[in-house]
C-alpha cells in the first residue's frame, strides 16, 4: 500500500526527503537498523525536550533531530507519522519555529503511535468506513470531491462538505431492513444548499472487496502526497489498523440518494429543548421512496 524508504538502506545510510524540500530531512536507517527520520537544520533544537515511548524515542544535538523507531514491524503507521512531521516543518517559514513544531506534533501523535486508537472494527464499523471510503473514492473519480471533502473523521455533522452540498452516508445489510441510524440531532441539518443521503446495501462475502483492498485502490488515486497522509491518517483515527488482515469483504448491492429536504422525516434542531444535548434515531427508508434522487441529480449539485 505505501512505499518503504528504509527497505534498501544499508545501515547507516540515508536519503533525502524531498529534493524539493526547503530543509535538510532524510530517511535514515541507523547503525542497529532501527527506521529514522533525521532533521539536519542549523541551531533549530537547541531548545528540544526528549520524547520516548514505547514504539519511539528522540536524539538531538543543537543540529540534529532523529527520531527513532524501535519496532520495523510497525513501519506503515511510522510512515504516516513522519509525512505529517514532514509536511507541517514544510509549512514553516521560519527554521527556529521547527522544534516547537514538530515537539507539538509529535506529542499529538502520541495515541496513535500508541496504538490507543486501534481497534478490531466490528461488522458495522467496517461497513460503515468501507462505504465512507467507496463514496470518497467515487468522488474523487468524478472530480467532485477530495480527500478534504472527507469530514466524517473529522466529527462533523455530514460526513461529507462539497462546495454546493453536504451528504450523510448510511448502510446495511441487504438482508436486513433500510434502516438508517441518525445519532445527532444537527445530523440532517446543513447550512449547504442541498443535503443528501446516500444509502449502500452491503452483502457480506468472500467474493467481494475488503476494507483493505478499497484504500489500496483509493490511495492510488490521490496524487498529492500531502492528501495521501492526511487520508491515512484520517483512517487511524477512525481506528483502522494497517496491521490487521482479516477484513470482511462486500459487494454492494444497490446505492440509492436521498434528498433530504424540509418535508424528509426527521428531528428538527430547533424544536428540540436545550437541554436534550444527545438524540439518536432510526429512520426506515424503505417508506422514504418521495425522496429517492437520481444519481446524476446529485453529481449536479455537488
Amino acid at each position: 500500500m505505501m512505499n518503504n524508504p528504509w527497505k534498501d538502506l544499508d545501515n547507516y545510510k540515508m536519503k533525502r526527503v524531498s529534493s524539493k524540500g526547503k530543509f535538510d530531512i532524510y530517511w535514515l536507517k541507523d547503525l542497529k537498523g532501527n527506521y529514522c527520520l533525521n532533521f539536519r537544520i542549523e541551531n533549530a533544537f537547541k531548545n528540544f525536550k526528549s520524547v520516548e515511548t514505547k514504539e519511539l524515542k528522540t536524539s538531538f544535538s543543537d543540529d540534529n533531530l532523529v527520531i527513532i523507531l524501535k519496532d520495523s514491524s510497525n513501519w506503515e503507521i511510522f510512515k504516516v507519522f513522519c509525512d505529517d512531521l514532514v509536511l507541517s516543518s514544510e509549512e514553516l517559514l521560519d527554521s527556529n519555529k521547527i522544534s516547537p513544531k514538530l515537539y507539538s506534533r509529535i506529542n499529538e501523535w502520541k495515541d496513535l503511535l500508541q496504538g490507543k486508537l486501534r481497534k478490531i472494527l466490528s461488522l458495522e464499523e467496517q461497513m460503515g468506513l468501507f462505504s465512507e471510503v467507496l463514496t470518497l473514492k467515487e468522488l474523487i473519480l468524478t472530480n467532485s470531491g477530495n480527500i478534504n471533502s472527507w469530514r466524517g473523521p473529522d466529527k462533523d455533522s455530514q460526513d461529507f462538505l462539497c462546495n454546493n452540498c453536504s451528504i450523510e452516508v448510511k448502510s446495511c445489510l441487504s438482508s436486513k431492513r433500510r434502516l438508517a441510524t441518525i445519532s445527532s440531532k444537527y445530523q440532517l441539518e446543513t447550512e449547504k444548499k442541498n443535503l443528501f443521503m446516500i444509502f449502500y446495501s452491503l452483502t457480506k462475502t468472500e467474493k467481494g472487496l475488503n476494507l483493505k483492498q478499497l484504500i489500496d485502490e483509493t490511495l492510488k488515486l490521490i496524487k498529492i502526497e500531502s492528501d495521501r497522509t492526511i487520508f491515512l491518517k484520517k483512517l487511524l483515527e477512525l481506528g483502522y489498523s494497517f496491521e490487521e488482515t482479516e477484513y470482511f469483504s462486500f459487494i454492494v448491492d444497490s446505492k440509492t440518494y436521498f434528498d433530504i429536504n424540509e418535508n424528509f422525516p426527521k428531528l428538527i434542531s430547533s424544536n428540540i429543548d436545550n437541554e436534550i444535548v444527545e438524540v439518536k434515531y432510526k429512520i426506515d427508508l424503505s417508506l422514504c421512496n418521495e425522496f429517492l434522487i437520481n444519481e446524476k441529480k446529485v453529481l449536479e449539485e455537488l
